[in-house]
């Protein structure tokens, strides 16, 4: 575990134009008729109680009592209300430690310890606690991958916007933008900023979560109870209905596996992972021309993130598709060349494959971007082992 370095920024222009509000209605609208066909027969979750959105968000009488004690004290100091949440959990989490679980705020608080949806869970807490407007921003980041399990974590997070209810916006302008503080955790530069979430969709994102990690552990029942909880917040989410694919292919019902994976894709044809997890059910019943014809899809799709790309490359040099794993490395490199983790691994794959000149060339080329001291040194030296005598 490592420990928490928070990080509060304050921006003039956290807001998006009124104008782009409603883009995405017409896809959730048309989502919501659409009757997802799970095979309920799989599954038993009428013993398992999946807690509430209240409930998930309660915080002890004591947290309580703590949090407010200090609250009204620098209130009184007429310091800002976002500005007392974020100096609140600077001193009573200093020594917050990372650690890849999702917690609800009551027990993060209490062990100390949590991931960044966990973190992400206090401040929203804490902020319900004095009416304070907040928003949040997907972040995605550098996905991890899992040999013992074998499955890709996509490190992505949600960093929380708070606002100060003194600072309003011009109602009149057409281009309004309002002051907001941004509390976010372990920033970095290399961060990609998504869009915006709604509160139901953060919480959906909550129980997703709580989902992956019980997959993980191949407690089926509990990942598919809370899916199903996920799904109520946010209906037909591409990553929902690709939990729910999962499971059911876990359960040995491939058939409807299939069925929801070419739901998901219809209501979600962009969706890389709905594609590529669609295209491994294929391949697992030796239907290559069918993911044939999927794959070829998932090299022209224009996803804005580069690390949905490095997840791909790193899932298909896992199955030994090299040349795949070849071009997805150089997509995310030409999208962010700033990934220095992907020219290691371009790198190794063109060494495998004999292509020396192409090796030394790309670990040049990421030794321009990379500005790290002990990156750079460990390029450097590789440079001068593989040089030509």
């Amino acid at each position: 575990m490592k420990k928490v370095f928070f990080n509060l920024l304050t921006l003039s222009t956290c807001l998006l134009l009124i104008s782009c509000a409603g883009t995405n209605t017409a896809t959730t609208s048309s989502s919501q008729h659409t009757i997802i066909p799970i095979n309920n027969s799989l599954f038993s979750t009428n013993h398992l109680i999946v807690p509430s959105s209240d409930e998930i968000l309660e915080l002890t009488p004591e947290q309580v009592e703590d949090f407010f004690v200090y609250y009204h004290k620098w209130l009184a100091k007429e310091k800002a209300p976002p500005k007392i949440i974020y100096d609140f959990l600077q001193s009573q989490m200093s020594s917050f430690n990372y650690y890849d679980k999702t917690y609800m705020p009551s027990k993060a608080m209490r062990l100390n310890e949590g991931n960044c949806m966990s973190l992400a869970m206090i401040t929203t807490a804490l902020a319900q606690l004095v009416n304070l407007e907040f928003e949040y921003r997907k972040v995605s980041r550098f996905p991890v991958f899992s040999k013992e399990k074998n499955i890709i974590f996509s490190s992505s997070h949600v960093k929380t916007i708070l606002y100060d209810p003194n600072d309003k916006i011009d109602e009149d302008s057409f281009f309004s933008f309002r002051q907001g503080y941004i509390i976010d955790y372990f920033p970095e530069q290399a961060d990609y900023t998504g869009s915006k979430l709604s509160f139901e969709k953060f919480i959906a994102h909550y129980y997703r979560n709580i989902a992956s990690e019980y997959l993980i552990e191949n407690e089926l029942d509990l990942a598919y109870a809370y899916t199903a909880k996920a799904n109520q917040y946010d209906i037909n989410n591409a990553e929902t209905l690709n939990l729910f694919a999962i499971l059911h292919k876990r359960k040995n019902d491939n058939k409807t596996a299939e069925t929801i994976y070419k739901l998901g894709i219809k209501l979600h044809p962009n969706s890389i992972r709905l594609l590529n997890n669609y295209t491994t059910l294929l391949l697992s019943q030796n239907r290559f021309d069918e993911a044939s014809e999927i794959e070829s899809k998932l090299e022209f799709l224009d996803d804005p993130n580069p690390y949905t790309w490095y997840e791909q490359a790193l899932q298909a040099e896992n199955k030994q598709h090299f040349t795949k794993a070849i071009k997805f490395y150089k997509k995310t490199i030409d999208m962010a060349p700033y990934v220095h983790e992907a020219y290691a691994k371009l790198h190794n794959l063109y060494k495998r494959s004999g292509r020396v000149y192409e090796a030394n060339k790309i670990l040049k080329q990421g030794l321009e971007w990379t500005y790290d001291p002990n990156t750079r040194i460990k390029y450097k030296y590789k440079l001068t082992l593989e040089a030509p005598n």
